[in-house]
């Protein structure tokens, strides 16, 4: 059982370290996304290895799990906001050029009044429908 943990253990370390490294490709950056997952999963680690009576390995995983908490903490205790100056409205909608629900889209463009749209995924279709219906939101 203690192999098992240890091998869980060594993957969410290097997983850890990844996430380092995000600007070094799409792996490390994905790793990047599940500091609080890692710290959690290596606190439990410790916790068996503290059981498991092997305190070196323990106190390893701890250390792991507190540069995990250290690095997301000041996102969920720091109540500032990045900048102070105008906020700006802006709605992304993922279309699928499938879907002719025009007049549902723009119901939805006109209850959240965006400065800004972005639609993905549309067609010449959506195009046509924008310019010649509702454009002028």
């Amino acid at each position: 059982m203690t192999i098992v943990i240890l091998g869980a253990a060594i993957l969410v370390m290097l997983a850890t370290a990844m996430g380092f490294f995000s600007d070094q490709g799409w792996l490390c950056e994905l790793a990047s996304h599940f500091r609080v997952q890692y710290a959690w999963i290596l606190s439990i680690c410790s916790t068996g290895f503290f059981i498991a009576h092997q305190p070196l390995v323990g106190i390893l995983a701890v250390g792991a799990a507190l540069v995990n908490i250290r690095t997301i903490l000041p996102l969920y205790t720091n109540g500032k906001r990045c900048a102070s100056g105008p906020t700006i409205r802006v709605l992304l909608a993922n279309i699928l050029k499938f879907n002719h629900a025009y007049d549902r889209v723009w119901q939805v463009v006109r209850e959240v009044k965006p400065d800004v749209i972005i639609l993905e995924e549309t067609d010449a279709e959506w195009v046509r429908a924008s310019i010649c219906a509702h454009l002028l939101v």
